[in-house]
């Protein structure tokens, strides 16, 4: 105990002696003439680790949101959430009336069916009127020959040479075996398709063909008798007539086969439209399975995603919920973030993926820079800001949504560079400087300065390590000046002096 105040009465004296100094140090200066001395603080210039940081508070937010909708009209049957509550992945969080969704399966496999048949029709016409089209085509071929042979004769007739007759008779004998050789190839045709239903149109097809020759056999069979009985009955007249007659018949047949042709390509669809229609058809059955597959899954009801917490009920237990309509919100509880935000002189030193501390109720979280925003608005006080986002990487249950949470950035990191307490940092227009103690004479050092702590600044040029700075600035300190530097006259209390005092304080 004596020693203690033993301690504490050296100290007093040496305040006392310090006192005086000052004292005297005044009057000389009043006195004196031009020879004025400055009492100052210093402290050495040292090496260390400077954190250049950003603090602010902004708004706890949910990186997700998912929100859910009816996929149909139908009741709800169960809510079993509120806002504010937290939800895990898979967790059930409305049910809807199991009769309205079977109801609502049943339209919509109706539906598709529906669909499916309709464009099944469209395409069997089409492939109908593209048969019929060329059926058609090579009618008008074949009547076009025939009756380019009976324009033919018909001449021959009318010239009266009989060279004609003769030579048309046997071309009359060797049609007749043509069209009869071609009849028996159309009948084997026919009875090698083995599915007559699948081969209907081809069996019509050959079928008109035998018709058509057996009516040419018809009319070449009696063309030859007149032509046999010719010079006995002289009735070259009545063979002409009967020309004009089957070329007439011709004639018209190749009309109605040219208006089949032209009414069958009509109606055929091009590429394109086929084309339509079937992506169109395509995408009406991927909606059509697209919504039978949302029903189906609905039958278990809405389920969350993720982890998270609902931020908002829509639905209301025993209501109609049309399809569309919001049910429930949902945010993340796992991709958190804060916004706050920065002013135009934070954004010189923000960057993405700075780290960052983030202190949410109490609760330290460690995350970065995810986004800096690149458009300003207004603030409360009506300055611009910039929002920046720093997301969260380790939330827990003890976040909350929409609260405040505070932000410290670190911007930059020097490590072992020369640094100096800010208060010895000085500007003029000349730049940055500082007082440099040497020899109880202080000199102006102009210096370049680097990053920067609330407490210390980073020396890039100017000063070495051990310089002794001043730290207390006055009105009469100038380059040249005398001073007494006071930490020199306060020597600092050892380990023993700190707990001897500790003790004397608790006595």
């Amino acid at each position: 105990m004596a020693k203690v105040k033993s301690k504490k009465k050296k100290r007093i004296i040496i305040i006392v002696i310090v006192v005086i100094i000052v004292g005297l140090i005044i009057v000389g200066n009043l006195f004196g003439g031009e020879q004025q001395v400055e009492m100052v603080t210093t402290q050495e210039v040292t090496r260390g680790t400077i954190t250049a940081q950003i603090s602010g508070s902004g708004t706890v937010q949910s990186d997700e949101v998912v929100r859910y909708y009816a996929v149909t009209t139908a009741t709800v049957d169960s809510v079993l959430v509120q806002a504010g509550d937290m939800v895990q992945s898979g967790d059930v969080l409305v049910t809807y009336d199991a009769a309205d969704l079977e109801l609502a399966i049943a339209e919509t496999n109706l539906s598709l069916q529906s669909s499916n048949s309709e464009y099944l029709a469209t395409m069997e016409e089409n492939y109908e009127n593209q048969t019929t089209y060329n059926q058609a085509v090579a009618d008008v071929a074949n009547f076009e020959l025939l009756i380019e042979e009976q324009e033919a004769y018909i001449e021959a007739l009318e010239d009266g040479i009989a060279s004609e007759r003769e030579a048309r008779q046997e071309e009359i004998l060797r049609e007749i075996e043509q069209i009869n050789i071609e009849n028996i190839s159309y009948q084997r045709e026919i009875d090698d398709i083995a599915d007559p239903v699948e081969g209907e149109s081809e069996i019509s097809y050959y079928r008109n063909l035998i018709v058509s020759n057996n009516m040419r056999l018809q009319q070449l069979s009696t063309e030859q008798s007149l032509l046999q009985n010719f010079e006995a009955s002289e009735n070259k007249d009545e063979l002409l007539e009967l020309a004009n007659e089957i070329l007439a018949d011709l004639q018209a047949d190749l009309r109605l086969a040219e208006a089949d042709r032209d009414a069958a390509e009509a109606a055929i669809m091009n590429g394109n439209t086929v084309s339509s229609i079937n992506a169109s058809n395509d995408l009406t059955a991927l909606q059509a399975q697209a919504k039978l597959d949302d029903l189906l899954a609905a039958q278990t009801g809405v389920i969350a995603e993720f982890d998270g917490i609902v931020t908002a009920v829509s639905a209301m237990e025993g209501a109609p919920a049309a399809e569309g309509t919001l049910l429930i919100e949902v945010s993340s509880a796992e991709d958190i973030s804060v916004v706050y935000g920065a002013t135009r002189y934070d954004l010189e030193d923000l960057a993405v993926g700075q780290s960052a501390e983030i202190n949410i109720t109490g609760n330290i979280y460690n995350g970065e820079v995810s986004r800096i925003d690149h458009m300003a608005t207004a603030g409360s006080s009506g300055s611009t800001m910039v929002n920046v986002e720093i997301s969260v990487d380790n939330p827990d249950e003890n976040i909350f949504l929409g609260i405040d949470g505070k932000v410290t950035i670190t911007t930059a990191v020097a490590e072992d560079v020369l640094v100096v307490p800010v208060e010895a940092v000085n500007t003029s227009r000349e730049g940055d400087f500082c007082y440099v103690v040497e020899d109880g004479v202080v000199h102006v050092r102009y210096v370049t300065t680097g990053i920067s702590s609330s407490t210390e600044i980073e020396i890039l040029d100017g000063l070495e390590e051990g310089d002794e700075v001043v730290t207390t600035i006055s009105a009469g300190l100038a380059d040249g000046v005398a001073v007494i530097v006071m930490n020199d006259l306060l020597p600092a209390e050892d380990a023993e002096d700190s707990e001897d005092a500790a003790s004397d304080d608790a006595e």
